[in-house]
């Protein structure tokens, strides 16, 4: 049964008549006038007519003809190559694997790839029977019924209204996610009955993005897209590739992120980094602005150069823009940064945001366990606490006090970071330890450093009990040689602490004091969650500063002296420094729960007297959120969830609480931000060739093209337009030769008749 992609188009067929009317027109009887001249020429013309006629049909013909083809090339229509008397055909189960991945939103002129993903699965379903079923599945759900997951599901199970399939097409939006091609298929091979009647077909219309294609790495894995068109082709499924959209350039905000990876704390200089790449073929100048809360701030745009992307490369190198802001004590709470460039081919990676937490000064209490030394040597914080409070309304305040000031103390509330300097007896009775536990696993920083007065058995007694494991590890015999000079090992270090102070670019700001007293540890190899942070440079390597963390918190130990008793370490510029990264390290929380890719859920932690939150989405839109069922008993904390990110962007949650005292006044409401990205790897929009698809999925699928999808739906067919098209030109070739050689016998024809006309004239005279 022959099929048209463009039926609307079959008028013009009529067309096909104007050389007839023509011909007709031409034909029309004049009033006969006779002339003596042309009697002879009429005589002539009347032998040859039956010849003429001939000639005028066969040019009527041709010009017909090729009027007739060119019009039916419009309609282009689709023949199977099954003939029909070999009975009815059989009927089609098609299925429509759509790729709605962001990628699919890059902008060739004025159409997206998304755009012609439509216009083909149309065509499709338009060129199926009316008793033929179709169903539809997409790469990433983006519903709009609140169940959007970002995942591979069925929207349209197996349904004979092709109306209702077009409609379900028309509905369907491209979701900020990487498409799973493998996952995809995997619904239809569980959706395919194992015996049907007919044939059963997979259309998988893509754009064929290299990271979405791209094979599993490993020897031993196998591609999972080839796997999944396996199992289909055992099932007997067909499937075909309709490929979409074109090779655009795209340049990506990837990464926005603080510097030095650490809280913004008030009183500092933030300075962020924007990470920028170019995946196009060309070099380019891009301009990055940043705004804070919307607004710009500061020296707020800044230009980066990026190279042409390598070939062959998988992922170009990137530039960073850099933006910094000072906060003080009114910036306290929670903000979003957003870094933009100019839109081009792909919208969703031209803008990236960054929530963070404006925290309050961090706030150090120093237990000095020598404030009075019995030698010339000053209290053991002496150096200590003017090096972590550099100045007044800094980052970092500190209160000293001595270690029975300490002991009285029956709540640590309102600090962030508790500092053991050399103290003798950290925690002399259980409760002082179990109190010391609940601070670090609440979230705070606990700091030691050892020292003259530090007995090893008493902190591994006190330290290291099974109620309260705080000791990274175990303690041994200080080591202290007034003759030995150890120095730091200021190698490159990676861990945060050590990151910029052993950076190369740094090493000439630091030079390693002299370490001539440090307590050793033992059986550190067993304690798996402890890290040696730093270390000497002796042969053994000694540890000199370990971490370990507990519950929410961190504690560091410090294996020699803050005071200058042990060393030079106090008079050095690598003490203000070390001690500064050990105490924003051990007090950083991060703002990860607060930055999501698109489809991650939000959840946080609400009181007790939580009533319910509104969250307000990028595109303005509200949804309510309540508390998780079960997640928390009676007159404690909870949590609530918000799974609803399926917009890239700034979302601003707003939480109702109720009065804590039956005739209490309800407190403010509180407010929080956090932002939802699109994941990094879908700006990558470089494409699989075709060529590269058919040799790595040969012999499990056919190809094709958008513009022939139609074909596609009823296989073993094929589109007729360019053989028509052919045809209709060699019908005026035809025409054209016909005029040439029909003019060239009649003008001599007509050249001998005369002569013999007037030869056969001049006789008869004469006679």
């Amino acid at each position: 049964m022959p099929a048209f992609l463009n039926p609307a188009l079959a008028w013009g067929l009529a067309a096909a008549s104007v050389p007839v009317i023509i011909h007709l027109i031409h034909r029309r009887r004049f009033v006969r006038q006779p002339w003596a001249a042309m009697e002879w020429l009429l005589l002539a013309a009347k032998q040859n007519q039956r010849r003429v006629q001939m000639e005028n049909l066969l040019l009527l013909l041709a010009r017909t003809l090729a009027v007739a083809l060119l019009a039916l090339a419009l309609t282009r229509p689709t023949f199977s190559d099954t003939p029909a008397i070999l009975g009815t055909s059989q009927r089609t189960h098609l299925t429509l694997v759509m790729d709605t991945s962001a990628s699919m939103t890059a902008r060739s002129g004025t159409r997206t790839a998304f755009d012609e993903a439509l216009t083909a699965a149309s065509s499709m379903v338009a060129a199926l029977s009316d008793d033929d079923p179709v169903a539809i599945v997409v790469t990433n759900d983006a519903s709009a019924d609140g169940r959007a997951t970002g995942r591979p599901r069925m929207v349209l199970r197996e349904t004979r209204d092709h109306g209702a399939a077009r409609r379900r097409l028309g509905e369907l939006r491209p979701a900020a996610a990487r498409a799973d091609l493998a996952e995809a298929l995997k619904l239809v091979e569980e959706a395919v009955p194992q015996a049907a009647s007919g044939i059963r077909r997979v259309a998988i219309v893509t754009d064929l993005q290299a990271v979405s294609a791209a094979p599993v790495r490993g020897d031993d894995q196998q591609d999972p897209v080839r796997s999944a068109l396996e199992r289909l082709r055992q099932k007997g499924v067909e499937a075909a590739l309709v490929p979409v959209g074109r090779d655009v350039p795209n340049v990506a905000i990837t990464s926005l992120r603080t510097a030095e990876s650490r809280d913004v704390v008030q009183g500092t200089t933030a300075v962020f980094h924007a990470e920028v790449r170019n995946y196009g073929d060309r070099p380019v100048r891009v301009q990055v602005s940043f705004t804070v809360d919307g607004e710009p701030r500061g020296d707020a745009k800044h230009w980066v150069s990026l190279p042409a992307r390598p070939a062959g490369s998988e992922s170009p190198p990137a530039a960073t823009a850099q933006f910094w802001t000072t906060f003080d004590e009114k910036d306290v709470g929670a903000h979003v940064l957003e870094a933009k460039i100019d839109t081009d081919a792909l919208g969703l990676d031209d803008v990236r945001a960054l929530a963070f937490t404006v925290r309050p000064r961090i706030s150090v209490l120093a237990v000095d366990g020598d404030p009075s030394p019995e030698s010339v040597r000053a209290p053991e914080t002496f150096w200590l606490v003017p090096a972590l409070a550099i100045r007044d309304g800094g980052p970092i305040s500190v209160r000293r006090m001595t270690e029975n000031e300490f002991r009285a103390m029956r709540s640590y509330e309102g600090y962030d970071v508790i500092v053991m300097a050399n103290v003798g007896s950290p925690a002399p009775a259980p409760e002082d330890a179990l109190r010391l536990l609940a601070f670090v696993q609440q979230g705070g920083a606990l700091f030691l450093s050892t020292g003259d007065r530090v007995v090893a058995s008493r902190w591994n007694d006190q330290l290291r009990s099974r109620e309260a494991m705080l000791l990274p590890a175990r303690l041994g015999p200080n080591r202290v040689d007034d003759q030995a000079a150890f120095r730091l090992d200021l190698s490159a270090n990676r861990h945060p602490i050590l990151a910029d102070i052993t950076d190369p670019g740094n090493a000439v700001f630091f030079e390693s004091p002299i370490v001539r007293g440090f307590t050793t540890v033992e059986g550190l190899e067993g304690e798996k969650e402890t890290r040696a942070v730093l270390r000497l440079s002796d042969l053994p390597k000694t540890p000199v500063l370990l971490e370990r963390r507990n519950g929410k918190g961190t504690v560091l130990l410090l294996l020699t002296a803050v005071d200058d008793g042990w060393g030079t370490f106090p008079g050095s510029a690598v003490y203000p420094a070390l001690l500064h990264e050990c105490i924003y390290h051990a007090t950083t929380r991060g703002d990860a729960e607060r930055n999501l890719l698109c489809f991650q859920p939000w959840s946080r932690q609400v009181p007790a007297n939580f009533v319910s939150m509104e969250v307000t989405k990028p595109d303005g839109s509200a949804e309510k959120v309540e508390r998780d069922v079960g997640a928390s008993l009676a007159g404690t904390a909870s949590w609530v969830s918000f799974p609803s990110t399926s917009q890239p962007g700034v979302y601003r949650a707003v939480a109702e609480l109720r009065a804590t005292e039956l005739l209490g006044q309800a407190p403010p409401p509180v407010r929080d931000v956090f932002a939802v990205n699109l994941v990094p790897s879908e700006s990558d929009v470089r494409r699989i060739t075709m060529e590269e698809a058919e040799a790595r999925w040969r012999g499990l699928l056919s190809t094709g093209r958008a513009d022939g999808a139609a074909a596609v739906a009823k296989n073993r067919s094929s589109e007729m337009a360019v053989p028509l098209i052919a045809a209709a030109i060699l019908c005026l070739l035809a025409e054209v030769w016909l005029v040439q050689r029909i003019g060239r016998r009649r003008t001599s024809s007509s050249a001998a008749s005369s002569a013999a006309s007037s030869a056969k004239a001049s006789a008869k005279g004469r006679a």
